[in-house]
């Protein structure tokens, strides 16, 4: 007895083995359609499918030989009938199918065919040269193209080979391969067995209402999970009919919607799909008239977007899912339900058990956001000849998705967030760590970090931060050829920002957060259709804010520009939307001219009182692990950002300053602060304990004693006393407090702006430095500064120094704008 999909066994002598649909629909329903291909007007029957597949497993069979059990067969080629054919054909062999990705170029596809290494390889004529050049790398591999030429090409080899019957396969064992980049950079083979195909495909059945009287478009690429296996076979194993087309334009899909012949039942997308053809001229609600649901995946999706398809009479219905796992959320094909859950991704598929889990592993509350962990048995037992990332990506059974989510009170599901790096770019998963190899490749790259953000067409786009070596001459241009040559479009970062540092960990990691956080809200809506990215030395997205309801206010004068933090009601306690304008705020000024010198002040009569402790304490009383966690999340970072600010800094204490608000204090280059200012880390007062970065900004300037005293008893202090202790450089009556600041800021902006940001740069650098690696800096800092030094201020201070003899301690040659 053969052994059945289900665990149930099967009839030997008739051939069916019930995890090939095919098989069965050709025996109950033989004239039925099967497959319908736009590009050609070709179409087959169910008996006329089958016979087919039958003999392309016949091929498989002389081709692969004794090795065909278990051998990877790839197609590199758009959607067409004939990679439904080989796709079955492989599990009837009992090979497994490997669908390329035809975006991507010969560079991209060969780790991948490396690593599943494939007995043949099967093109479409229009990838060609690609596969040419691919072709040498494995001189075992066979190549078959789909175009009949010199050579026989597939249609031609199927027609001359003799049917094959199916193998008996475990349900466990491979039989396709879906690739995807994983979070190295490195692409990652998802495995799926016979078993998840079957329960994926029966997962979508029952979400997506599909039966044998079911019509599915399908232009969404066979090389993903949705195009393979939720439409092409869910819809073949419940005997419908597969409508395929070779690619999406909006006018050629809405004509095949609108064609009553084929009358299309089911149609998927991804949102930018459903966006461009609700968009199109040629879009009429009476094409969609048809259509049982309109089913959307991959990104989010905006509640205009699904009001306008429901205006028409169109459910567009929200799902998630993955390769390695299939579909597992949906909204109910219903108008209520669509209507009263915009941004939900619906309720669970039935053969799969959801978890979502804290930073604990326990199960959160109903309401609270934790990761998704999934198991069932159309979960994937993992990745193809990758064990560790295997074994990090289940624990105990249950397979970690990386995406947070929660579960509403009524049972529906939303996510919230990704825990990885990956973005969606036009439905396209492009992972970072791949385009910042690419970047990290260019000779004139010190360092990258790319980070997806919003786009109006494309859903995200990509945005390189670049640090160029000293004295490199990359532009935008030259790094925007270097990746076209090595990515494919989508992956391309659509802007590319040239930056002096990207912030990281102590450890090294990068601080993607506060990256995302330097741009504004705004989405993308200027992407050319080719990508070609835009790049600029400056954040290209902040305005800044200079209303008054801003928490933020900047105001220019004669070269300084004099930031206040604007909350006064609040004694200007830092809150989540204060960081983030700050973020902004230091990344404008740091390319705006108006801005020679930054001061940071207070509104009212507070410099600042720290961190706005109810928004961070307030839900979180009994866990101060989580409130001190969400604090350090939503601050952004900006004081580290302050620290290594370009242009010299000054905090300019005009009053209250507590706890939290000496982090961004020590961050300033200097500190004039007011006597009549007061001073406290009063955490001590309150049961609490002053943070991680505040106890290290206090060790780093205050006398060890004095730092102790204060922590430990909570006391005041005044403005002269922290002059005295070394946390500001000096104390002046209120009254005089402004005048003294300007007078420090004009002798700052008379020195060579190179010179100076070397100055304060090498010294925050080298001060923990061995003797010798700090000379190493300085000189290298040196070289640096003969590049940047554009105005020649150091030739003519040292031609004064050296040759003129005019030297007076103190006195130097230059002047700004001389």
């Amino acid at each position: 007895m053969a052994h059945s999909i289900s665990g149930m066994a099967s009839s030997a002598d008739c051939g069916l083995v019930t995890d090939d649909p095919i098989l069965y629909r050709a025996r109950v329903a033989p004239g039925r359609p099967a497959l319908f291909e736009i590009a050609t007007g070709r179409q087959l029957t169910y008996a006329e499918l089958d016979a087919r597949i039958a003999r392309c497993a016949g091929l498989l069979s002389d081709v692969l030989g004794a090795r065909r059990n278990g051998a990877r067969v790839a197609m590199l080629a758009r959607n067409s009938m004939d990679s439904i054919v080989l796709a079955f054909a492989c599990q009837r062999a009992g090979a497994i199918y490997v669908p390329l990705n035809w975006r991507l170029n010969a560079a991209e596809l060969r780790p991948i065919l490396a690593d599943c290494a494939p007995a043949l390889l099967v093109h479409d004529e229009e990838f060609a040269s690609t596969v040419a050049s691919l072709a040498g790398a494995d001189p075992e591999m066979a190549v078959i193209s789909t175009a009949d030429g010199p050579a026989r090409g597939l249609a031609a080899r199927i027609e001359a080979s003799l049917p094959a019957a199916p193998v008996s396969v475990d349900a466990d064992e491979p039989c396709v391969l879906l690739y995807t980049s994983g979070t190295t950079g490195q692409p990652k083979g998802v495995v799926i067995t016979r078993r998840n195909a079957f329960f994926a495909a029966i997962n979508f059945s029952v979400v997506g209402e599909i039966g044998p009287k079911s019509v599915a478009l399908c232009d969404l690429p066979f090389f993903h999970t949705i195009g393979l296996i939720a439409v092409a076979r869910t819809t073949l194993m419940l005997g419908g009919t597969l409508v395929v087309s070779d690619r999406f334009t909006p006018a050629r899909t809405l004509a095949a919607l609108a064609d009553r012949q084929r009358a299309v039942t089911h149609y998927f997308a991804v949102p930018q799909i459903a966006l461009a053809l609700r968009n199109d001229p040629a879009y009429s609600a009476a094409a969609l008239a048809g259509l049982h649901a309109l089913f959307v995946g991959g990104a989010p999706l905006t509640q205009a977007l699904i009001e306008s398809y429901l205006d028409d009479g169109v459910a567009l219905v929200n799902g998630y899912g993955m390769s390695e796992a299939g579909t597992v959320l949906h909204v109910p094909i219903d108008r209520r339900a669509v209507q009263d859950n915009p941004s939900s991704v619906g309720l669970p598929a039935p053969l799969l058990d959801i978890r979502i889990v804290g930073e604990d592993g326990r199960e959160v509350d109903e309401g609270e956001i934790g990761e998704l962990w999934l198991r069932g048995p159309a979960v994937t037992p993992g990745y193809w000849n990758k064990p560790q990332e295997t074994a990090a990506a289940f624990t105990d059974g249950w397979y970690r998705t990386g995406d947070l989510g929660r579960r509403e009170a009524n049972g529906f599901y939303r996510i919230v967030d990704r825990l990885k790096d990956m973005y969606i770019s036009g439905g396209e998963n492009v992972y970072p760590a791949e385009v910042e190899a690419v970047l990290a490749s260019h000779p004139d790259i010190l360092d990258a970090a790319v980070v997806g953000i919003p786009d109006i067409r494309w859903g995200e786009c990509g945005v390189a931060y670049v640090v160029v070596r000293p004295g490199a001459a990359a532009t935008g241009d030259e790094i925007a050829g270097h990746c076209a040559a090595r990515l494919a479009a989508f992956k391309r970062p659509a802007r590319i920002l040239f930056v002096e540092a990207i912030p990281r960990t102590a450890s090294g990691k990068v601080q993607k957060h506060v990256l995302r956080q330097f741009h504004s809200d705004e989405p993308f809506n200027d992407r050319p259709s080719d990508a070609a990215p835009r790049h600029s030395r400056r954040n290209p997205w902040s305005n800044l804010m200079t209303d008054m309801q801003s928490p933020v206010l900047v105001e220019f004068d004669n070269g300084i520009a004099f930031v206040t933090l604007n909350r006064p009601e609040k004694r200007n306690a830092m809150n989540p939307a204060l960081n983030i304008r700050m973020l902004e705020v230091l990344d404008e000024l740091e390319g705006d001219e108006r801005c020679g010198v930054l001061v940071l002040r207070g509104a009212g009569e507070s410099w600042s009182a720290g961190m706005d402790l109810k928004e961070y304490f307030r839900d979180n009383d009994d866990k101060p692990r989580d409130a001190t966690l969400k604090a350090r999340r939503q601050s952004g970072g900006w004081w580290s950002r302050l620290m290594y600010f370009e242009k010299p800094t000054i905090a300019m204490v005009n009053g209250w300053c507590f706890g939290g608000a000496f982090t961004p204090l020590v961050s300033c280059d200097l500190a004039i602060a007011a006597e009549e200012a007061n001073f406290g880390l009063s955490e001590i007062n309150w049961g609490i304990l002053p943070g991680g970065n505040v106890t290290r900004a206090v060790a780093e300037v205050m006398r060890h004693r004095d730092a102790l005293y204060y922590i430990m008893t909570g006391e005041l202090f005044g403005g002269r006393k922290a002059a005295e202790m070394g946390l500001v450089n000096e104390a002046v009556p209120l009254a005089e407090l402004e005048a003294r600041v300007r007078k420090i800021c004009a002798s700052l902006l008379e020195k060579n702006p190179v010179t100076l940001k070397a100055a304060k740069d090498t010294y925050k650098r080298v001060r923990d430095l061995p003797w010798d690696l700090a000379d190493d800096y300085i000189y290298a800092k040196l070289e640096q500064m003969l590049f940047l030094d554009k105005t020649k201020g150091r030739d003519e201070g040292l031609k004064q120094f050296l040759d003129d003899k005019t030297y007076q301690p103190g006195l130097g040659a230059y002047k700004r704008g001389r």
